[in-house]
């Protein structure tokens, strides 16, 4: 399987670990060498080297599940490259995060352990102080008012501990307005700062979302909010990014000017498979703030406005004859690491266009899915994953 895992160009919904281990040198290097992130093991920094794991100390059973985290390389202040590799594991229970740890004394808190796992395959990221290899970030409340803490860790095992503010550093967070009686999910994402252009950190802190940066700006210009749903107005369950394309100049992936949106659709946490069965059922929608061949070719992406899509993505679970694909249109699917009986399939539509895929599904048998999507990271392109009952949903054109 290491030519899906290392070299397709795949439309993902759900699946969580790397791909490819890193190179001998411990950096992800060119398209041989860099792992995708995630996939179906967890490249962790050993002795020599880097091995696979299929959990991180601090997320325990939710660290396979991709809707809880997130990982992406990087982009520079002239978002025109990609930096180092980084992953953001979200700790498990996020949602249980008390408000208001107590102070020990004046450097110490008493902290539970990390709010967020973070794995950098790179060269250290300065803006938000990431060393290379695992670090830990604390997010905590002292007199109702949030801080965060970033230190560099041997291993993830460190990030269990409580704060020890003797080393590391301090970065600023902001508590992103969140509509009242809005559920809030437990995850870690990405973000970008639209005006210095630097990545900052999202995720859930108490009840609320706070988003965690640079110190060094006085004010946080976050990414864009919607409305129109409880699944747009609130972080988290959407995800937005700058879809990667391939470069002119050589095998590596350059940032391209769309900007993407994904967006859930519906309560995809109450969906069963009995919704699926034999019958189309909307779990995604797709806005691009302008038109991308690429995109448009592979995915069926078309332009349109957040968080009024013009693409769709469908689900259905039968055989092809039972989801009514045309016959002339049924993917091969010969590349499927997971097989379900009977076979999930995606419709992909974008106007009077529809296009076909196969869905792998992964069960998390005994974990809750937030019903997020989100953008993957990939080898060739970005990627979707969204959740699905019981585990995730990956979509392959192969």
């Amino acid at each position: 399987m290491s030519r899906i895992f290392c070299g397709a160009v795949l439309l993902t919904a759900c699946v969580c670990v790397l791909a490819c281990p890193p190179g001998t040198n411990g950096k992800s290097g060119g398209i041989a060498g860099r792992p995708e992130c995630p996939r179906d093991t967890i490249w962790v920094p050993a002795d020599p080297g880097y091995k696979p794991v299929t959990s991180i100390a601090a997320s325990g059973v939710i660290s396979m599940v991709p809707e809880y985290h997130d990982c992406q390389r990087m982009l520079n202040s002239q978002m025109n490259a990609f930096g180092p590799m980084i992953a953001v594991f979200a700790r498990y229970g996020l949602d249980t995060m008390p408000a208001a740890p107590a102070i020990r004394d004046s450097s110490r808190f008493a902290a539970e352990q990390a709010a967020a796992t973070i794995l950098n395959y790179d060269e250290p990221y300065d803006p938000l102080h990431i060393e290379h290899g695992f670090n830990c970030l604390w997010v905590y409340s002292v007199a109702g008012i949030w801080n965060a803490h970033i230190m560099k860790a041997k291993s993830d095992n460190d990030c269990l501990g409580p704060l020890d503010t003797s080393g590391g550093f301090d970065l600023k967070v902001t508590v992103a307005p969140t509509p009242p009686g809005q559920k809030i999910p437990p995850v870690a994402r990405w973000d970008w700062d639209k005006e210095v252009h630097e990545q900052y950190i999202g995720m859930r802190c108490g009840i609320q979302w706070c988003e965690i940066s640079s110190k060094s700006h006085p004010t946080l210009v976050s990414s864009d909010r919607y409305g129109g749903s409880p699944m747009a107005e609130v972080k988290g369950w959407y995800d937005e990014q700058y879809l990667a394309v391939p470069s002119n100049s050589g095998p590596d992936l350059i940032p391209g000017v769309v900007k993407a949106t994904i967006f859930p659709v519906g309560n995809l946490e109450a969906n069963t498979l009995g919704d699926f069965e034999k019958k189309w059922l909307e779990v995604a929608m797709v806005s691009l703030s302008e038109a991308s061949p690429q995109y448009l070719a592979k995915f069926n992406f078309v332009a349109g406005p957040a968080p009024g899509a013009k693409t769709h993505i469908w689900f259905c679970n039968g055989s092809s004859q039972g989801c009514q694909i045309p016959n002339d249109q049924v993917p091969t699917c010969t590349d499927m690491p997971v097989k379900s009986d009977p076979p999930w399939w995606a419709r992909i539509e974008s106007g009077s266009v529809a296009k076909y895929y196969c869905v792998i599904r992964r069960v998390h048998d005994g974990v809750k899915i937030p019903g997020a999507a989100r953008w993957r990271w990939k080898l060739l392109d970005d990627g979707i994953w969204v959740a699905c009952p019981d585990g995730c949903c990956e979509v392959t054109d192969k």
